[in-house]
């Protein structure tokens, strides 16, 4: 690992703690008898001059995102530009992508015989607010299994800012009932999108 300088920190699960810096990011073993931290993954391009304000992991830790933000001087554009990169451990890839905020959960589809982890963001922009979920993988298959539920299509909903307490209450209601059917999920959905406006 290079000795650069750490500009945020997380705790990612009861053991690591995620190190995020200026061109990279680490995890460290902290409970693990004083080995050094470990290269995970470069940081991507999108995020350059960010300022970092989340860094999560999955249950499994299979995925991880990385949130920032920048000033966005677009004419007509919202103040402050939501910039993240989504990695797959597996695979050793990323995917920027623009938000502000950024959860995962898993879920338990119907008549699935495992559990599915579940991406969900949520971007602000100008014209109104955006919430986007993707079932991401099916957890405890090995990575030389098909993925079945890799390719299902995201959901997203579209509300003014004006409208976001109603869009709140009729979140789960109708953007995630047909998927969701834990009521925890809902509530922790709503508690991301609450804590981003």
């Amino acid at each position: 690992m290079t000795n650069e300088d750490v500009v945020y920190w997380k705790w990612i699960n009861d053991t690591q703690i995620g190190l995020v810096m200026d061109r990279s990011v680490a995890h460290w073993d902290a409970m693990g008898g004083g080995a050094a931290p470990t290269k995970v993954f470069d940081r991507h391009a999108t995020l350059e001059g960010a300022q970092i304000i989340n860094y999560r992991a999955s249950a499994d830790g299979q995925w991880l995102v990385l949130v920032g933000i920048l000033p966005d001087n677009n004419p007509g554009a919202f103040r402050i530009k939501g910039a993240m990169q989504l990695y797959s451990v597996a695979r050793g890839v990323s995917q920027p992508i623009e938000g502000h905020a950024a959860a995962f959960s898993t879920i338990r589809l119907e008549n699935a015989p495992e559990d599915t982890s579940l991406f969900s963001f949520a971007v602000r922009t100008a014209t109104g607010a955006k919430v986007r979920y993707f079932l991401l993988m099916t957890l405890g298959r090995s990575t030389h299994q098909p993925q079945p539920h890799s390719s299902i299509s995201s959901k997203s909903t579209t509300t003014p800012p004006t409208q976001y307490s109603r869009r709140k209450r009729l979140m789960c209601s109708s953007l995630l009932r047909p998927l969701v059917t834990s009521p925890l999920l809902c509530k922790s959905l709503n508690v991301m999108v609450s804590s981003t406006w």
